[in-house]
């Protein structure tokens, strides 16, 4: 270690300083690219586990039409769906301002 005078130490130090510091500049974006990458497949992930969730709730709806005979009427019945035959009464509370004040 006494072979070389105290500057070319400190001149040494200073460069390895130098590169450390070029390393962190270059790879710096390279980490913010990284994280914003898991971010974003940490959202594609929770997508995925929502739409999984609705295919299994589609899924299941689909053994119910196999399954279950009143099920489709109900299911058509809740779409505002009626058989020819039926007769549809529709009740609405409130004023009766878009008759016009006209009582038939």
């Amino acid at each position: 270690m006494g072979y070389l005078p105290k500057v070319y130490w400190y001149g040494l130090v200073l460069l390895g300083l130098l590169l450390v510091g070029v390393v962190v500049c270059v790879f710096t974006p390279k980490v913010e690219a990284l994280r914003a990458m898991q971010r974003k497949r940490a959202a594609v992930e929770a997508e995925n586990r929502e739409q999984e969730a609705g295919v299994r709730g589609l899924q299941e709806k689909q053994s119910r039409f196999l399954s279950e005979e009143g099920f489709v009427e109900r299911t058509a019945h809740e779409a505002g769906m009626v058989r020819p035959d039926e007769v549809v009464f529709k009740f609405t509370t409130g004023t009766t301002a878009g008759v016009g004040g006209r009582l038939p």
